[in-house]
C-alpha cells in the first residue's frame, strides 16, 4: 500500500444513521436505545447503520442481504458473535441509493487526513467476502476497519520519540482505549 497522505480537498466521510434517528417514532428507554438499539411505538427494533465514503468512487455500507428479523424474544441470541449468525451481506452501491431506499444519515464525521490508497486497498480485499454478522461484522465494524487502515499514522510528525511521547500524554488516547474495550462488547455503539 503506498503510504501517500492524501490531499488537503479530499474527504473521508463517516456516515452515521442511529439508532434512534433510524426510527419514526421511538420509545424512549434510556441507555438501550443509545448503546443496543432502539424500539418504536409499535415493538419494531432499529441498531442503526454506518457506513463510510470517500468520493467519488469508495462507498463502503455492509448491510444483511435479507433484513434480519429483530424479533424482541429472540434479538438476544443474535447478538452472539458466532458463526451461527452468519448471514448474507450484501455491499450498498452509494449514499443516494441507500438513502432513496430508507433515509438519510443523521449524523456526519469528517476526515481530511487520511491515506486514500489505504481505504481502497482494504475495500478491495474487504469486500471479497460479504458474510455479515450483525455483531462481529457488520457496518459499524466494518467502517472502523476502514477508518484504523486509513488514519494509521496520521498524528505522526516523523520524530519517533517525540511522537510517543505526545501519543501516550494525550488523554483522548486512553479514552480510545476505554471506548475501543466497549465497542468489544456491544459492537456497533
Amino acid at each position: 500500500v503506498e503510504d501517500r497522505w492524501n490531499s488537503e480537498r479530499e474527504e473521508l466521510n463517516v456516515l452515521v444513521w442511529t439508532a434512534t434517528g433510524s426510527i419514526a417514532d421511538p420509545d424512549r428507554r434510556i441507555l438501550i436505545d443509545r448503546y443496543i438499539a432502539a424500539v418504536d411505538k409499535n415493538g419494531v427494533i432499529s441498531t442503526g447503520h454506518a457506513a463510510l465514503e470517500m468520493p467519488p468512487d469508495i462507498y463502503v455500507s455492509h448491510y444483511p442481504a435479507n433484513d434480519i428479523d429483530h424479533n424482541p424474544d429472540d434479538f438476544r441470541a443474535l447478538l452472539s458473535a458466532g458463526h451461527e449468525n452468519d448471514v448474507a451481506g450484501r455491499f450498498n452501491v452509494s449514499l443516494e441509493q441507500e438513502a432513496a431506499a430508507w433515509c438519510m444519515p443523521d449524523q456526519k464525521v469528517t476526515f481530511h487526513r487520511f491515506r486514500p490508497e489505504a481505504v481502497r486497498h482494504f475495500w478491495t480485499l474487504y469486500s471479497r467476502d460479504n458474510t455479515y454478522n450483525l455483531t462481529a461484522r457488520n457496518c459499524s465494524t466494518t467502517v472502523i476497519q476502514v477508518l484504523d487502515a486509513a488514519t494509521e499514522g496520521a498524528s505522526s510528525k516523523g520524530r519517533l520519540l517525540r511522537d510517543l511521547i505526545v501519543l501516550l500524554s494525550n488523554p483522548q488516547f486512553w479514552l480510545l482505549r476505554v471506548v475501543r474495550g466497549r465497542a468489544e462488547a456491544m459492537t456497533w455503539t
